[in-house]
């Protein structure tokens, strides 16, 4: 074969070749750098969403898995891009942004989720995938394993069915007079039977109990920033029970079961709420439908402290979310309590 014939042979040959060599490690690097879900997504799931979105979570399906996720992942892309899950509702441009149980996705989980998505959600290898979270049972009191030993008083909702169809309730009711003395309470906790998960959106603790005037109106003015905590506090400043007022019909907030959280470890900030002597325990329930009658019960701990012991700061819990309205039937100003939408 002539020299001019092997060179039109080789030319095509060798820029092959050439195209094998810098596409060849290209690709692999392509492949190396493919977001999945063992690898990438696993680990977001689990530090963000499996707190609800487990079997027995309260949200409506388990995301713990690949074989769980895949039919939801463009659910979930529009979700997490619109920032409605996980929930959180701080605004992101202004205030404060360093919270202990900040839940949300930064910029970069939201990009690797949904590029991972439009990849076509793959798998990747299952060597990739974190260890399992070993979350705590739901008839497991959580906060027991802090303190040591189970609750020292424990009150539970009356009962209640909530209807297979129906629009979303806010189910207000008290538990029975369950008080016997005064007590500080180190800790609490809320949380709905398991059987009542599936309809339980939230559920906030409520207390009935009588406060002096300065109590009352401190927890008022908590919501414009202006207060004065030494009413509450030194905690062993006795109050004249002659200046006691009865208890408010709506009752004080005192803990909460919601997203994310199980109740208050007053404790860990040398704290403490104050339970007087026949003081009524309630809840204030957000009830959705689940498609079948089911029963609701509700049920609250408490972890005292000792007798003798004084917490050194009394702790109150004041709602937020109140604004005022402008109410054009009657051409006034008035205030309106919002109820955030706590989605799961």
């Amino acid at each position: 074969m002539s020299d001019r014939r092997r060179r039109h042979l080789a030319g095509p040959l060798f820029g092959a070749c050439l195209v094998a060599l810098v596409a060849g490690p290209a690709q692999a690097q392509t492949r190396s750098e493919a977001i999945t879900f063992a690898k990438d997504i696993a680990p977001i799931f689990q530090e963000k969403c499996e707190i609800c979105h487990r079997a027995e979570g309260m949200a409506p399906m388990s995301l713990t898995n690949y074989a769980e996720v895949r039919p939801w992942v463009r659910a979930i892309k529009t979700k997490v891009e619109g920032r409605d899950m996980p929930p959180w509702y701080v605004d992101k441009t202004v205030g404060i942004q360093q919270f202990a149980n900040d839940r949300s996705l930064s910029d970069h989980e939201i990009a690797l989720i949904s590029k991972w998505v439009e990849a076509g959600a793959p798998q990747g290898n299952p060597r990739d995938l974190p260890k399992a979270k070993d979350w705590p049972a739901a008839d497991a009191w959580q906060f027991a394993e802090y303190f040591g030993r189970q609750p020292d008083l424990i009150v539970k909702s009356p009962a209640y069915t909530m209807d297979a169809v129906s629009q979303d309730r806010w189910w207000e009711v008290r538990g029975a007079p369950s008080v016997p003395e005064d007590r500080w309470v180190a800790g609490t906790e809320t949380r709905p039977a398991k059987r009542s998960r599936k309809v339980v959106h939230h559920a906030t603790t409520m207390l009935f109990q009588r406060e002096t005037a300065e109590v009352r109106d401190l927890l008022r003015s908590a919501r414009t920033g202006k207060i004065d905590p030494s009413v509450l506090y030194p905690s062993d400043k006795p109050d004249d029970p002659s200046k006691l007022l009865d208890a408010p019909a709506a009752g004080q907030g005192f803990s909460e079961w919601a997203v994310g959280k199980n109740g208050e470890l007053y404790v860990e900030h040398e704290a403490g709420q104050f339970l007087r002597a026949g003081s009524e325990i309630g809840w204030d329930i957000h009830l959705s439908a689940s498609g079948e009658e089911t029963p609701v019960e509700v049920e609250t701990a408490f972890w005292f402290y000792p007798k003798g012991t004084l917490p050194k700061y009394r702790a109150m819990m004041s709602a937020f979310g109140y604004a005022k309205a402008y109410d054009r039937s009657r051409g006034s100003r008035r205030t309106r309590r919002f109820r955030h939408r706590r989605s799961s």
